[in-house]
């Protein structure tokens, strides 16, 4: 796994971008959302809510597949989660 970016939210809490080959989101996939369904993109949220030591709020982290066409959608979307935006 590569960090791609940090990257903020209109509101200036950040975020890291990560991306991930097709082995390691299989296995991630396996580990977090409890399947065996290739997943593009996956999110966690920090657990520690709040502003950091150094005065940044961050929110988490989001994990694209590094050959992704829709790099930038499935970023968004990996945010939309952290965000609490989720789907049914």
């Amino acid at each position: 796994m590569v960090k791609y970016k940090t990257d903020v939210v209109e509101d200036g809490r950040e975020y890291d971008v990560w991306l991930a080959g097709k082995e390691e989101m299989g296995s991630l996939g396996k580990k977090w959302m409890k399947d065996e369904v290739f997943h593009e993109v996956i999110s966690w949220p920090l657990e520690e809510k709040g502003l950091g030591p150094d005065g940044v709020w961050r929110l988490g982290d989001v994990v694209v597949y590094k050959d992704a066409k829709n790099r930038d959608f499935l970023i968004e979307h990996g945010v939309r989660h952290l965000l609490g935006q989720h789907h049914e």
